[in-house]
């Protein structure tokens, strides 16, 4: 007992030195890895998170933004606490709706399908368009010119169950290019000078490295939460099965939908609503559950369910 405490009392002395020490990236990563194994008990069922393609608005094309959306997907697998899906890539005309504040957010439609298949989070990742300067460094006559190549990525993740937008984070890296070979009499007339691969996939790691480690915590303080799908006589069927480990006999309390706020981009979202009575599982498919009510009701589809703690 008095090593676990010394133990405690040394990394909480030794956690400022880090901070200081360590740049921005790694002390996310060092208290993400902190927090996961000192954040106690969980409820034990992973949370069904869908995934949608990379939403290209920097023009790098298909095949470039299929990689960065596989590449975050084994990111997020990584961590073993999500069961991971990947989205169709939606057409151009179902990413309807912009944001002057967070740029492109989730269409109402492609966030209803997600829950009809029993997601409960929809995280989409738009690539912004470059944003491209000129920079000069140094002294006359030494003076030298330089391009500067800003890549980011916006991640918006939404909580299926109430609509409710969670986490919209942004990361972004600049890449620096010299252009003293590049000169021109003309400076108007130069053109941007494209970046190279190995530069470009580098940042494009680096950043979405990041965002899976924000996604991730974010998730952390989300509570699992589910919905009944049907209700026939005395069997109510739930959205959680054996992909997302859920046991035998596990107890939910079953919610009520509350009011409805309508929210700036005129989506309507649901606060919790009132407690409506217990149920527990009774047999555990792959995808679903039947369980059965233990107390109170009555029981319709769509009220929201949450582990009994």
């Amino acid at each position: 007992m008095k090593k676990k405490l010394l133990a405690c009392l040394f990394l909480i002395m030794l956690l400022p030195i880090l901070i200081q020490t360590s740049g921005c990236n790694t002390t996310k990563s060092f208290y993400h890895s902190i927090y996961k194994k000192t954040r106690g008990g969980t409820d034990g069922i992973r949370k069904r998170v869908m995934i949608m393609p990379v939403i290209d608005q920097a023009g790098v094309g298909e095949e470039k933004t299929e990689k960065m959306t596989n590449a975050l997907i084994e990111l997020l697998k990584k961590d073993g606490q999500l069961a991971v899906h990947k989205a169709d890539r939606p057409s151009p005309g179902a990413l309807k709706l912009r944001s002057p504040e967070f740029g492109i957010t989730i269409d109402p439609d492609l966030a209803k399908r997600a829950e009809e298949l029993g997601m409960s989070v929809l995280i989409t990742t738009i690539l912004n368009p470059f944003e491209i300067s000129r920079k000069k460094t140094g002294i006359w006559p030494l003076r030298k010119l330089r391009q500067e190549t800003e890549i980011s990525f916006l991640v918006n993740a939404v909580n299926l169950s109430n609509g409710t937008m969670f986490l919209s984070n942004l990361e972004s890296e600049t890449i620096k290019t010299p252009l003293d070979e590049f000169l021109l009499e003309d400076e108007e007339e130069r053109k941007d000078i494209p970046i190279s691969d190995e530069l470009f996939n580098k940042a494009v790691n680096r950043l979405l490295k990041d965002q899976a480690e924000t996604i991730l915590g974010s998730l952390e303080s989300q509570a699992w939460t589910g919905r009944i799908l049907s209700v026939n006589e005395k069997t109510i069927i739930i959205n959680a099965g054996k992909d997302v480990g859920l046991p035998a006999d596990k107890i939910f309390e079953v919610f009520g939908k509350g009011d409805s706020i309508l929210s700036a981009s005129g989506r309507h979202l649901f606060v919790l609503g009132p407690k409506i009575g217990e149920l527990q599982t009774v047999k555990v498919m792959d995808t679903y559950s039947a369980a059965k009510p233990l107390a109170d009701g009555p029981f319709r589809a769509g009220q929201i369910i949450r582990v009994k703690q």
